[in-house]
């Protein structure tokens, strides 16, 4: 009914935002989990974590990757070992000290001491801190939580509250939450189809609490510098809004100098019409290894976002080449409306060199194997069909045009050196040579996400998680006569994807797809359905690509493609003397592919250890999963392989999960 963060808020004039990334797979129509909230508050609501020490596990992804066991768990004392500290009494009535020694200093497990009321055995207390070795996001983590008997035989939490620090920078973050619960109802009754996938719910004037209001509903008094600070923060966000910083914000934005010239572009904002444009900057325009050597490219884009929350987008570039003098270019215009639906429009049109597989290995990346020319125009509609069920239809007309005319430059020899196979070399230096032609395309994407949690904050539907498998359906027809398009083709194709625990023992992922071309009439070598190839030395992720599976396939038939991975998260080297100080972790996994039309079978298993390290990038600590696997692999075109491979991954703060 009333919300209020108080997120400290900075000064954005002459902030500077540098971000960087890499995605391998098909690009995702579904709306991402997270709002963005602010990363210091761990705990704000029950559906953060539920604190239910009578329960085996106690599930809190903000402080620790792994279900933390709890002391009272069923199976406690393979984990815990216990001293009796001795009795008080409280109120007449007799308490006893117990105190919580973990036998792993690196797992999931709590120490400090729990209080049990005398003759009844209930839980009165806990005062536990969490092994440093299993936080992932904090340096360290309390709880305090009292108990008291709300009913007969009923006690329930009246007082919870944390404690814990949080690395930022060169700061320490330190944060305290305190939890008040009183008026328990026991026996309460709900309307049919109360709980569904909304796990919660503000109310529309939940944001616009005035402090009079908090101070008459406020459990806890407040010292005095809190007071001074919630001050200090309204008369921040009320100048932060005045239109007198709005301008000076802008001006920021406005303003050119050497860096806005060379790094971060030209831009202006005007934050009284909502418009925005940037230009790139001269760095960004350097493409010294595109499409027939170096190419200078000029970007930019506009953005208006309206009053009723509807988002215009415009993205844009044109760039020369200097070998072939040519020039090439392309646009996109997007309209985001229904912003509860997420239904977005948009419409692209250019004429470019583009990827034919969007989704090469590196290496491929660079080579003229993979490369044509694409004139093209297409419309997208993307919405939320119902809840968890994402669609985007395309429809697009192209004319496909082959580069063997370009004066092309030999990237090949960068990326193998002259000792490379010369056949390798030759293959990926040679254009994909085919008769130009024209296509008209239909592609329908499905993605559900099957009972999707979610909840609605400032007229947004915030996307949390699921406990089930998502499904996905990918449909593409090429429709032949219609504007002299000369292909004929269908392809269907059906994925499904999860994580999982095991208990004690870590988790697993795990996709699996399967696809074929249901009409082959007149299909093109463009249109085939193209795998991943394989990268030299560096593990990726193993969801969505092979390690040792070469350098490109494809197939204008039926394949199937499964891939898994499991983290033991220190399960097993944790219990391991002197070897858990090192903070390893075992992981394994492996994938098969099958391709009917080259009777092509591959089949591939790994195992490695991984470190978790906080790194600091651009002030803020960032967890990376550094990992070294031995990777196998062996399939009936080539002989058994054998290879080391180096991997890393990153820990996102807004879904709390790893990208694998």
């Amino acid at each position: 009914s009333a919300y209020h963060d108080y997120a400290e808020v900075e000064d954005p004039v002459g902030a500077t935002t540098i971000t960087f990334g890499m995605d391998i797979g098909e690009p995702d129509i579904s709306q991402a989990q997270g709002d963005g909230a602010n990363p210091f508050l761990i705990y704000t609501s029950n559906s953060d974590a539920d604190l239910n020490f009578y329960k085996n596990k106690i599930t809190f992804r903000a402080i620790s990757s792994k279900p933390i066991i709890s002391p009272l768990a069923s199976s406690s004392a393979v984990s815990y070992a216990y001293d009796y500290k001795g009795a008080f009494r409280e109120d007449g009535i007799k308490i006893h000290q117990i105190e919580v020694i973990p036998r792993f200093k690196n797992e999931a497990l709590f120490y400090g001491s729990i209080y049990i009321e005398d003759s009844t055995w209930a839980l009165k207390s806990v005062d536990l801190n969490l092994n440093k070795g299993a936080i992932l996001y904090c340096n360290d983590f309390k709880i305090i939580q009292n108990y008291e008997a709300v009913d007969k035989g009923a006690y329930l939490p009246v007082r919870r509250e944390l404690f814990y620090t949080i690395k930022s920078g060169d700061n320490n973050i330190i944060g305290n939450t305190r939890v008040n619960h009183s008026n328990y109802n026991l026996s309460p009754t709900f309307p049919k189809k109360n709980f569904n996938s909304e796990i919660k719910r503000f109310e529309v004037d939940a944001f616009d609490k005035d402090e009079l209001f908090w101070e008459a509903k406020r459990p806890i008094t407040l010292k005095e510098s809190e007071l001074t600070f919630i001050s200090e923060y309204d008369s921040l966000v009320s100048l932060y809004s005045s239109a007198e910083y709005l301008s000076k914000v802008d001006s920021a934005f406005n303003k050119i100098n050497i860096w806005s010239f060379l790094l971060t572009g030209v831009g202006h904002k005007n934050s009284f019409k909502g418009t925005e444009f940037r230009f790139r900057g001269l760095i960004n325009q350097i493409v010294p290894l595109g499409v027939g050597g170096y190419r200078h490219r000029l970007g930019g884009y506009f953005n208006k976002e309206f009053k009723n929350d509807y988002l215009l987008e415009t993205e844009g570039q044109i760039d020369y080449g200097f070998r072939n003098k040519d020039v090439k270019g392309k646009v996109g215009v997007g309209l985001t409306y229904v912003p509860l639906k997420f239904v977005r429009t948009f419409v692209r049109f250019g004429d470019y060199y583009d990827l034919i597989n969007q989704n090469a290995a590196f290496t491929a990346v660079l080579s003229r194997s993979n490369y044509v020319r694409t004139q093209n125009i297409s419309v997208s509609q993307r919405m939320e069909v119902l809840n968890g069920l994402y669609a985007e239809a395309t429809v697009s007309f192209q004319n496909q045009i082959s580069i063997d005319d370009l004066e092309l430059v030999d990237y090949s020899l960068l990326a193998f050196g002259d000792t490379a196979d010369a056949n390798l070399i030759e293959t990926l230096n040679t254009s994909t040579s085919f008769p130009d032609y024209k296509k008209a395309e239909v592609a329908l994407s499905l993605k559900y996400r099957i009972k999707q949690k979610y909840y609605i904050k400032n007229n947004k539907k915030v996307i949390t998680e699921s406990n089930y498998p998502t499904l996905g359906l990918t449909y593409r027809r090429g429709i032949p006569t219609i504007l002299n398009s000369e292909v004929d083709f269908e392809y269907i194709e059906l994925s499904a994807e999860d994580d999982f625990r095991l208990p004690q023992l870590g988790y697993s992922s795990w996709k699996v797809s399967t696809g074929t071309f249901t009409n082959k009439n007149n299909l093109r070598i463009l249109e085939h359905k193209y795998f991943r190839g394989s990268d030299q030395g560096l593990f990726a992720d193993p969801l969505n690509s092979f390690q040792l599976l070469g350098y490109q396939f494809d197939t204008r038939n039926e394949y199937f493609q499964a891939n898994y991975i499991h983290h033991f998260e220190g399960a097993i080297l944790n219990k391991v003397p002197l070897i858990n100080k090192l903070k390893l972790q075992l992981a394994g996994g492996a994938g098969t592919l099958l391709i009917r039309d080259i009777n092509f079978s591959h089949f591939e298993a790994f195992g490695g250890l991984e470190r978790i390290f906080n790194l600091k990038l651009w002030g803020e600590s960032q967890p990376i999963r550094l990992g070294g696997y031995f990777v196998t692999a062996d399939n009936n075109l080539d002989n058994a392989n054998f290879r080391f491979k180096i991997g890393i991954d990153f820990y996102d703060s807004g879904t709390k999960k790893w990208n694998y």
